[in-house]
């Protein structure tokens, strides 16, 4: 059987709650440099300029078979369809790692709360 390596044993050391700070200083530091590096070298997702006209009636026959739902479930879709293409994809990225690591950063500062002893004796 082989032994953990040096630094999973120092990482089992480690409590709870500096488990998870180190945990979201990884992911911030990981996640914004990955953003910067896509941000900066991809370049800006080409626009399709599509008539006005034709969207419209595009979207009128939507709305006579779907209705307004399916009209607004398509603009959602088109939108978030765009949240993953050129810069917009950096930017994207940088605002799940920073979710991401908040998350993070209030678990840790929960696992380092106390826990009450309720028992008290009389």
């Amino acid at each position: 059987m082989r032994l953990p390596s040096r630094w999973i044993a120092r990482l089992t050391r480690l409590s709870l709650a500096a488990r998870f700070r180190l945990a979201g200083a990884i992911v911030g530091v990981a996640g914004f440099g990955w953003s910067a590096w896509i941000f900066l070298t991809v370049p800006e997702a080409p626009l399709h300029e599509v008539p006005l006209q034709r969207l419209k009636v595009q979207e009128r026959q939507l709305e006579m078979i779907g209705g307004k739902f399916a009209v607004e479930a398509a603009k959602f879709s088109a939108w978030f369809d765009g949240l993953w293409v050129g810069r917009s994809l950096g930017l994207t990225i940088a605002v799940l790692t920073i979710a991401l690591t908040l998350a993070l950063v209030w678990l840790a500062r929960i696992a380092a709360i106390e826990p009450v002893d309720d028992e008290r004796p009389d």
